[in-house]
C-alpha cells in the first residue's frame, strides 16, 4: 500500500517543541503515514514511526538529541 511521508525538523533549536501528527483524512489503514526524523536523527532511536491505523496519531516531542513519542492512538 502507498505510504504518505512527513519529516520531522532537525532537532537543533526544537527542544521542547511539540508536534502532533494526525491522519485526518481516516484513510492511514491503507495509506500508512511515515513521520521520517532528519538525517541520522532518530525518533525513540528509530529512523520513522509508522501510523497505519485509521485515524491514529502520534505526539511527538523534541528532546535534547532525538524525538520522543509521547502519545498515541
Amino acid at each position: 500500500s502507498p505510504v504518505r511521508k512527513i519529516l520531522l525538523p532537525p532537532i537543533s533549536g526544537q527542544q521542547g517543541r511539540i508536534i502532533i501528527v494526525k491522519d485526518a483524512g481516516g484513510n492511514a489503514g491503507s495509506n500508512g503515514l511515515e513521520i521520517d526524523a532528519d538525517g541520522s536523527e532518530t525518533i525513540d532511536g528509530l529512523a520513522d514511526k509508522l501510523i497505519n491505523s485509521n485515524y491514529g496519531s502520534l505526539t511527538l516531542v523534541c528532546g535534547a538529541s532525538e524525538w520522543h513519542v509521547i502519545g498515541s492512538s
